[in-house]
């Protein structure tokens, strides 16, 4: 098996680094840029409120979303004992994926800065070459999402064989 899953994780990973050098080259090079920025646009996208942050609605659920999901993490990890972590982590993930629609719809409830670019009545409102970019970058982390979960499998697997290994060796002590 693990020879099985060390050529995967070796596909997974080549296939991966040329889709995320398609996909930079995509943007950098087919993508139209920005008339006023031009490619620090591609880049840097502050300008287009003309500040770093605004209290927007969509840019606040996005943080609050974050904050939930950070704070999963951190209970899952900081918790007095694993059960209560493994509580606290989970009614902050139920909370976490009730703020996602919230996050969806925010441009529509409040009126904010953020366009509707996808909606009824609207045809691709993708300019010509950003679907392809869009597409082969949505591509490309997906494929490295793969490596990171086969990377988390192989090192499960090796914590397994740790444990294993040292049942063992307390045995014949």
């Amino acid at each position: 098996m693990r020879t099985g899953l060390n050529r995967t994780f070796a596909a997974v990973l080549v296939v991966s680094a040329v889709l995320i050098g398609c996909a930079l080259g995509l943007i950098f090079l087919v993508a139209p840029e920005e008339k006023v920025m031009g490619a620090v646009q591609k880049i840097f996208y502050f300008h287009a409120w003309g500040v770093w942050w605004t209290w927007e609605a969509k840019l606040t659920t996005t943080l609050i979303l974050w904050l939930l999901l950070a704070g999963c993490l951190l209970a899952r990890r900081y918790a007095a004992t694993p059960e209560q972590g493994a509580r606290i982590g989970a009614v902050l993930g139920i909370v976490a994926a009730l703020d996602v629609p919230i996050v969806y719809k925010a441009v529509d409830w409040w009126r904010g800065q953020h366009p509707i670019v996808f909606g009824p009545g609207k045809t691709n409102p993708l300019a010509p070459g950003m679907s392809e970019a869009f597409g082969v970058s949505m591509l490309a982390v997906l494929t490295l999402y793969l490596v990171l979960l086969i990377a988390r499998i192989r090192l499960s697997s090796l914590e397994e064989r740790i444990a294993e290994l040292e049942d063992a060796s307390g045995r014949f002590r």
